[in-house]
């Protein structure tokens, strides 16, 4: 049992994770937009570069704790120019299957899928994909799927039912070939039917945004036939919120991107939770950013695993305009409709030092380990080359903001100190530590991110900046070394105790450059107890 003498410091949680390292092609290039697909699990990892040389490539990486390293680079023996090759991407196991919607074999931008195997650790061609009918500009691969030898291809632009309606092709692993089973169209003009997919335990989740608010149909095999068994739309959603610009599947919950919805401000986006009890499913949550802003597009990239949902905001003006962020959710104790639990936000990553238009958070991934986040117009060695960044679960080595340990007692306050990671970017730039008794909601918006903290709030706020501005002695500011570290303290004896008593004080910092904040970290609470 804690004495009740002790200050002690609470654990830095995952809901802290930090930026672990970043993925680039070996030779960035004009247009890459290396990012613009991404898809994986432990050790293997696919992204997609549609833009490389004019015409596309992928890029298949090994992962391990320390990093990631390229294992091979895919591309098609009949590649041309303009054919977006890695618009989209997909593994299972040892088969990735590839998008390539500007393809125009048989009919201009009809598009094709290829498929990639591995055999002996070398990745090999084995197949090339086209829709049993497609018309012409059907971008046939703008979206793939794979999963337990099935394959999915929408052409979300295909009109031979209606303008613009879209189809969705499916293919089945049989006898060492892939064969085309059936074509799934929508009778719906405008519907972009097809322009995203999720693999399930046998079902197929369909995202058709351009319909109204937006749908995403459910697909279930019986056989070799599928058949849709569910058509969902999220309630409350605005018009043309374009629900189902993405979708995922996971253990039956269905999570889909709104990007466009205008409920909080205009293309703020949403995310709709829905989930599966016997054959129904129910709508469970509306997920959104803490601060939703105008253009941000939450919901633009979606992924679920487990209890973890991570979803992405290309829009967000996070560190400068349309930079990019995306927003990570834990599944909640919680239940909220038909029995399912409920989700909150626990973290917002964001591209340490990003320019502006480099629409971070454009495609997500995430495992038991880390989430993968790209950022596919990020201008690296050239504009709009691309990069995607892996951030870590890890807290015991990379914690962005740790304390203590430190024992403090209520009538000698000691020392708080802190030690700051960030990324070695970002060395040689000004930090400043910022401390609040309360914390307030909405809070306080500190470069890019809503911080738990309220500069106004009974003295400890006021007292952490007045001595800083003295130079008295705590030190909440200082300069990053050369690997983007710092280290900062707060003296607590410069406080009146009663202040603090029973207080939670919440900690954060934030990076500055030219007087503005570039970075900012998620909070830390430390208990007082007396």
């Amino acid at each position: 049992m804690r004495s009740p003498l002790l200050a002690s410091a609470l654990p830095v949680a995952v809901q802290a994770p930090c930026n672990a390292w970043a993925v680039d092609t070996s030779s960035p290039q004009l247009d890459d937009r290396f990012g613009a697909s991404l898809d994986g699990v432990g050790g293997t990892w696919v992204v997609g570069a549609p833009g490389r040389l004019g015409s596309g490539q992928v890029l298949v990486q090994d992962v391990k704790p320390s990093g990631a390293t390229l294992a091979a680079l895919l591309w098609p023996s009949d590649l041309s120019v303009q054919d977006s090759f890695g618009a989209s991407v997909a593994l299972d196991g040892d088969v990735i299957v590839v998008g390539c919607p500007g393809d125009d074999d048989g009919l201009f931008g009809a598009g094709s899928a290829y498929v990639f195997e591995r055999f002996l650790g070398s990745w090999v061609q084995t197949a090339k994909l086209q829709a049993g009918s497609v018309g012409v500009a059907a971008s046939f691969g703008s979206s793939v799927a794979v999963d337990g030898g099935w394959i999915a291809v929408g052409a979300p632009f295909d009109s031979q039912v209606a303008g613009v309606a879209g189809r969705v092709s499916l293919f089945e692993k049989s006898g060492g070939s892939w064969v085309h089973r059936q074509d799934v169209p929508s009778g719906a003009a405008n519907s972009r039917f097809g322009t995203s997919l999720d693999f399930d335990a046998g079902l197929l989740a369909v995202g058709q945004p351009g319909l109204g608010v937006g749908h995403v149909q459910i697909l279930e095999r019986f056989g070799a036939t599928w058949i849709t068994t569910a058509d969902l739309t999220p309630p409350g959603a605005s018009a043309k919120a374009e629900f189902g610009c993405s979708v995922t599947l996971d253990h039956g919950l269905l999570l889909g991107g709104a990007r466009s919805d205008s409920v909080a401000r205009d293309s703020a986006g949403a995310a709709y939770l829905f989930g599966l009890s016997g054959t129904t499913w129910s709508f469970v949550q509306r997920l959104e950013a803490k601060v939703p802003g105008a253009g941000d597009r939450f919901g633009a990239a979606v992924e679920l695993d487990g209890s973890r949902a991570l979803i992405g905001a290309p829009g967000e003006d996070s560190t400068a305009l349309n930079a990019g962020r995306a927003h990570s959710f834990e599944r909640t104790t919680i239940l909220g409709a038909g029995g399912f639990a409920l989700w909150d936000e626990v973290a917002a990553f964001g591209c340490l030092g990003a320019e502006s238009g480099a629409a971070f958070g454009s495609a997500v991934g995430l495992d038991a380990d880390h989430v993968w986040i790209a950022s596919p117009d990020e201008d690296t060695a050239s504009a709009n080359a691309g990069r995607v960044h892996a951030f870590s679960f890890e807290t015991s080595e990379c914690s962005p903001l740790s304390v203590g340990p430190l024992e403090v007692s209520a009538s000698a306050p000691d020392k708080l100190e802190f030690a700051l990671h960030t990324d070695p970017l970002l060395a040689g730039l000004p930090f400043f530590l910022l401390g609040s008794s309360i914390g307030t909601t909405p809070g306080v918006q500190v470069g890019g991110q809503l911080l738990p903290l309220n500069l106004l709030d009974g003295g400890y706020g006021d007292a952490t900046l007045f001595h800083a501005g003295l130079g008295g002695p705590i030190t909440n500011i200082g300069l990053l070394d050369a690997n983007g570290d710092g280290v900062a303290s707060i003296d607590l004896s410069a406080i009146a105790a009663p202040i603090l008593q029973g207080m939670t004080l919440h900690h954060a910092y934030f990076v500055f450059s030219g007087g503005l904040a570039l970075y900012a970290s998620p909070a830390v609470g430390v208990e007082v107890l007396f």
